[in-house]
């Protein structure tokens, strides 16, 4: 399902309605947040197994990107 909102006002030089959709990546834009080394390093000495680290690292990313 993508979320989007519509902006919808009056033209007044073509004298009409007007309907915009407003992309999803449009609403939410927000600045990323990424790891700091420290971060990274901890994650690391936790999932040293490859697998394990990069889902702990997506799950951190996660975490701080999206509450």
């Amino acid at each position: 399902m993508t979320t989007h909102l519509t902006k919808i006002w009056w033209d007044l030089n073509k004298h009409k309605l007007v309907e915009q959709a407003i992309p999803e990546a449009e609403i939410y834009k927000r600045e990323w947040v990424g790891l700091t080394a420290e971060e990274v390093q901890e994650i690391h000495l936790k999932e040293p197994h490859w697998g394990n680290f990069a889902c702990a690292i997506e799950a951190k990313l996660k975490e701080k990107n999206h509450g």
